[in-house]
């Protein structure tokens, strides 16, 4: 945590790091960090973002940002900005955010909770608009602590040692208050200007005078103060600093009070050489203060609550209590409301009390409503009590409503109970409805459920509907379930449908999955489609994939189309991307046109876009085009819109164009779609085309989708395609499915490939799998490769794992000496091994320990997975259970020691133990813990060679837990003033702001969701916050913005003892002030079920905190 005084002013300095833009001639972005300087913005003539960085020599803290206006003043800037602030000038973080912003100070200061960056941003969204022009203009941008805005003394010596002589930073000087002839009690209070999260308050004593009884307080509001501590007969030393941890408390005012103490000239007084007040930085992250630092509510970030500033309206933000629209209000000034004039009924206007319409109400003036009259019905009048519309009503007279006569059938009428109508109906009487007799179907009766029409249905009579026979097609009857024309279709009978032949194509039938036009098609057999051969262009057929017409196209052989070589003009031929044709054009050389000189009419040139000749154009004078005059047909002009030609056309008088007759081809005039020369084409008689006839390849005729040109190719007939013969190689003609090349390949046939024989390495031929150069290679038989012989060292040949030479080339002897070889053969160790010998090297912390501190040291350097330094088995041959142990460890001091630093990713442990049916790990022990875990890593007890730090994190255990025997909890060894608690987590309303102490009560947005208590003898009070929970309970399913509640035992609780003191015993109930207790009784049934606790302490008076038992009656 670290702490930033806040009670002395201080001003960052920087640099200009980078700027988006600058208009030269006008302030320079380097000016920023001068108090004279300002810098502008390119001059644009759109509006876009603009920036601008200062960066640090390194990372400063601030609580405001000031940015002047240059010269220019308010019309020059910015209209939108943020500030960003980064540690990295890699990650920012938005700081604050302005839109529509009017300068109307000297300034643009913005006070943001404290923070800290090494790089700010200022990001301009919304520069001024000034003379025609988008741009902005910012003077010097400051930052830095804004330091204490007030510091009152309850008394000062003289002007020389007044309250200022704190915070001076002048160790020789200091506050003395006004002495007296006995100890009175003084005070300090710091107006810090904002809340703060206050952390450390540092005291620095004089030569004389420092008190010895003091206490300090806090508050947000200068009203409801907390004690943060206090202190009795404290002996300070002289010009020394003391400081106190205050916990992280949200302060805008901090206030000393301190008792006078006896000075050297034998006068009472006070005397501080100097205070200092530490915050740290909030966490935006959290919204609460228990173990976390509690961001508190501004104008600028939301933490307990979001303030509002004076006059705003957005959602989420609090209003402060010195907001204008909370003044009172008038009728003429706007407060909470505004209030209306008497009988005004503007809208948004509050109506008050001694308005007229609130007045009682008569059938002569209205009041708040007029009365009507008796069984006056007209609109804006109340129905008096006594109106003879709301007596009970009769069959003669109308009261609420009029009554009915019995069967009697009236407008606005009601029924009576004893109605006819309401009677249960019969067949010969009516009653609520009319039941009708068997198979009667007159209109307005009910059919019963004995109706033979509801009956079941069969083929000889009628139910619910008929039954038809089996085949039976007649109208008006319902097919059984039985019926054949349901039963499954054969090629023989018909069921739903009827099947058809394999390839019968008559109507009526369903093809047969396994029809033979639904198989796979080949060159020679047609299955859904029939495939062409090569080049084959036979109607009815399917060009494949490997036709040569679908090859890739150059400029020696054609594929789908073919490629023209550079220049080349050739008809059917494609122009390539490299064509010289293709490059851009000039005046002097050609590509794809060549650009004409300006005025140039020469053919084969391209007009460029600055040629006269397109400028606009008149009828006087040419541009693109000269216009000519109405009628004119004068060559080179361009006809005008209201040209008389341009009027629709008709065959007698010319427009646009002239209309032909039907038939008539006579130059100029254009045909009509009603011309007999647009009618459908045939084989006699021409329409938009001729048909050719079958075969034919006259010129100008379309060839018909029957020609049997289109028909299917074979190898003696070509259609689309023709195809080749079994092995047949010459060209334009298509490879047949059944082709003898397309076969297996063998040794002595070729196929696709052609296999080789073993052993054989001709080129061209394929090894295959059984190839004897493929086997397994013996010292006798070559494979993939050749094994030597023991010891043999031939060119050519693979030394064998099992090879002399890869083993220690010394006879294994028994030996007992201090050396051998890293490797040798573990065989000629037989029996067992005992060694005894003295060495010891001690060894600290977590570190492996040297072969100096030990008798059998076993050090494996493999970096893989699975390596082990030293393993022990035994037992896992026995049939049988036994007593065996793997590894055994005895000492008189610690009998296995297990270490391990682990790691970020890899946590790893000092010690693993598993089983699948045993236990993972057994602990006994006769006069001790049989298992100790210290979170903190104090083992000293037990090892003093490791010294650790832990975070206090003790024992994780995952599933069901059994404890047979008493469990003890206790508080632990820190300093903590709250007792420990069995809790459970609940979450809490985000606008509250809870602490431990506070009273909960049920939210009423339900959802098992709390808030503060602020009724008094709320039933629905839950618990209190505890401050220092030692069992927890979580059943809220969140790990964060959850609160400790205290479910049994002691606890320390907020009570108010403002209106009646606490005395031990006493019940405590909930009360007004948020989050606090009170001293309540149950007198009533109402108040049962409103008691949390008893209080353990007593408060005399204010608010306060104290012991108590939590109890619930």
């Amino acid at each position: 945590m670290e702490y930033i005084n806040i009670d002395r002013t201080r001003r960052n300095n920087g640099k200009v790091h980078s700027f988006s833009s600058v208009c030269e001639g006008h302030g320079s972005a380097g000016d920023l960090v001068k108090d004279t300087g300002y810098w502008s913005s390119e001059r644009r003539n759109a509006a876009i973002t603009e920036y601008v960085i200062i960066e640090h020599e390194e990372t400063v803290t601030a609580d405001y940002i000031e940015m002047i206006p240059s010269p220019g003043g308010p019309a020059a800037f910015p209209r939108g900005f943020r500030f960003e602030g980064s540690l990295d000038n890699i990650v920012w973080k938005v700081i604050h955010t302005e839109k529509e912003y009017e300068l109307e100070t000297a300034c643009c200061r913005i006070d943001v909770p404290l923070m800290r960056f090494k790089y700010l941003k200022v990001v301009i969204t919304e520069p001024a608009f000034c003379n025609e022009k988008h741009y902005s203009e910012i003077g010097s941008i400051v930052t830095g602590i804004s330091g204490l805005h007030e510091i009152i003394v309850s008394s000062s010596r003289s002007s020389q040692h007044d309250g200022a002589r704190l915070i001076d930073g002048d160790t020789r000087s200091s506050w003395q208050s006004a002495v007296n002839s006995s100890s009175t009690a003084e005070y300090v209070m710091a107006d810090l200007g904002s809340i703060y999260s206050v952390s450390r308050i540092i005291l620095l004593s004089s030569s004389n005078g420092f008190p010895e009884d003091f206490n300090l307080a806090v508050s947000i509001d200068n009203s409801l103060w907390t004690t943060v501590f206090e202190e009795k007969n404290f002996k300070a030393e002289l010009n020394r600093k003391y400081f106190w941890e205050t916990g992280v408390i949200p302060a805008r005012y901090v206030r000393l009070e301190a008792k006078g103490v006896r000075l050297f000239s034998g006068e009472y007084g006070v005397q501080l050489g100097g205070l200092e007040i530490m915050a740290v930085m909030t966490d935006s992250d959290h919204t609460h203060n228990i173990g976390d630092i509690t961001p508190h509510a501004s104008i600028f970030q939301a933490g307990v609550v979001k303030f509002a500033k004076d006059g705003e309206d957005i959602s989420g933000a609090a209003v402060q209590g010195s907001d204008r629209r909370l003044r009172d209000a008038t009728t003429l000034f706007k407060g909470i409301v505004q209030f209306a004039e008497d009988g005004d009924d503007s809208d948004t206007l509050a109506v008050q009390a001694s308005d007229m319409r609130l007045k009682l109400a008569t059938e002569y003036n209205p009041g708040i409503v007029r009365f009507a009259y008796d069984r006056e019905n007209q609109p804006g009048t109340a129905v008096q009590g006594n109106d003879s519309r709301i007596q009970e009503a009769t069959t003669d007279s109308f009261g609420i409503a009029k009554l009915c006569p019995d069967g009697l059938y009236t407008d606005h009428g009601v029924v009576l109970g004893s109605d006819s109508r309401l009677r249960k109906a019969t067949t010969e009487k009516h009653g609520i409805c009319r039941l009708s007799p068997d198979g009667e179907s007159i209109a307005g009766s009910v059919v019963q459920s004995n109706d033979r029409r509801l009956r079941d249905a069969t083929t000889l009579y009628k139910g619910i509907a008929e039954l038809a026979e089996d085949g039976e097609d007649r109208e008006g009857v319902v097919v059984q379930g039985n019926d054949r024309r349901l039963k499954d279709a054969t090629t023989i009978s018909r069921g739903i449908a009827e099947l058809a032949e394999d390839g019968e194509d008559r109507e009526g039938v369903v093809v047969q999955g396994n029809d033979r036009r639904l198989k796979d098609a080949t060159t020679i057999s047609r299955g859904i489609a029939e495939l062409a051969e090569d080049g084959e262009d036979r109607g009815g057929v399917v060009v494949q994939g490997n036709d040569r017409r679908l090859k890739d196209a150059t400029t020696e052989s054609k594929g789908i189309v073919e490629l023209a070589d550079d220049g080349e003009s050739l008809p059917g031929v494609v122009v390539q991307g490299n064509d010289k044709r293709l490059r851009d054009a000039t005046e002097t050389s050609r590509g794809i046109m060549q650009f004409a000189v300006d005025g140039s009419d020469l053919p084969l040139s391209a007009v460029q876009g600055s040629d006269r000749r397109l400028k606009d154009a008149t009828t006087a004078a040419k541009g693109i085009m000269q216009f000519a005059v109405d009628g004119s047909d004068s060559p080179l002009m361009a006809v005008q819109g209201n040209d008389r030609r341009l009027k629709d056309a008709s065959t007698t008088a010319k427009g646009i164009v002239e209309l032909a007759e039907d038939g008539e081809d006579r130059p100029a005039v254009v045909v009509q779609g009603s011309d007999r020369r647009l009618k459908d084409a045939s084989e006699t008689s021409k329409g938009i085309m001729r048909f050719a006839r079958n075969g034919e390849d006259k010129g100008n005729a379309a060839v018909q989708g029957d020609d049997r040109r289109l028909k299917d190719a074979s190898t003696t007939s070509k259609g689309i395609v023709e195809l080749a013969e079994d092995g047949e190689d010459k060209s334009g003609v298509a490879v047949q499915g059944d082709d003898r090349r397309l076969k297996d390949a063998s040794t002595t046939s070729k196929g696709i490939v052609e296999l080789a024989g073993d052993g054989e390495n001709l080129p061209g031929v394929v090894v295959q799998g059984n190839d004897r150069r493929l086997k397994n290679a013996t010292t006798e038989a070559t494979g993939i490769v050749r094994l030597a012989r023991n010891g043999v060292n031939k060119e050519g040949i693979a030394v064998q794992a099992n090879d002399a030479r890869l083993y220690d080339a010394r006879e294994s002897l028994p030996h007992s000496h201090d050396y051998a070889r890293t490797k040798h053969e573990f065989n000629t160790h037989q029996g067992t091994i005992s060694i005894k010998e003295s060495k010891s090297q001690a060894f600290n912390d977590i570190t492996p320990p040297s072969d100096h501190s030990t008798i059998i040291h076993g050090y494996n350097s493999s970096r893989e997975n699975g390596s082990i330094g030293l393993a022990g088995v035994a037992g896992i041959l026995s049939e049988k259970t036994i007593q065996s142990y793997g590894v055994v460890g005895h000492s008189n001091h610690v009998g296995v020691r297990g270490q391990a630093p682990g790691g970020a990713e890899v946590k790893g442990c000092g010690v693993l133990g598993v089983s699948r049916f045993g236990a993972g790990g057994v602990f006994a022990s006769e006069h001790d813990y049989s298992l100790v875990a210290d979170g903190y890593g104090s083992i000293s007890r037990y090892d003093d060679s490791i010294n650790l730090m832990g975070n206090g994190d003790a024992l994780l255990v995952n599933g069901r837990s059994h404890f047979n025997g008493p469990m003890s909890v206790h508080n632990g060894g820190e300093e903590n003033q709250f007792p420990g608690n069995i809790v459970e987590y609940f979450e809490v309303d985000e606008v509250e702001y809870v602490s431990p102490g506070d009273l909960l009560v049920v939210s009423e947005m339900g959802n098992a969701v709390l808030s503060r208590s602020r009724k008094e003898y709320n039933r629905s009070v839950i618990g209190v916050v505890a401050g220092n929970p030692l069992i927890a309970i979580n059943n809220s399913g969140q790990e964060q913005k959850v609160y400790p509640v205290a479910l049994v035992g002691k606890t320390l609780c907020k009570v108010d003892a403002r209106i009646s003191p606490v005395k031990p015993g006493d019940l405590i109930v909930a009360s007004g002030t948020p989050g606090c207790g009170m001293v309540g009784k149950v007198d009533s049934f109402e108040k049962i079920g409103t008691v949390i606790g008893k209080a353990m302490d007593r408060l005399e008076e204010g608010i306060g905190i104290i012991s108590v038992f939590i109890t619930h009656l």
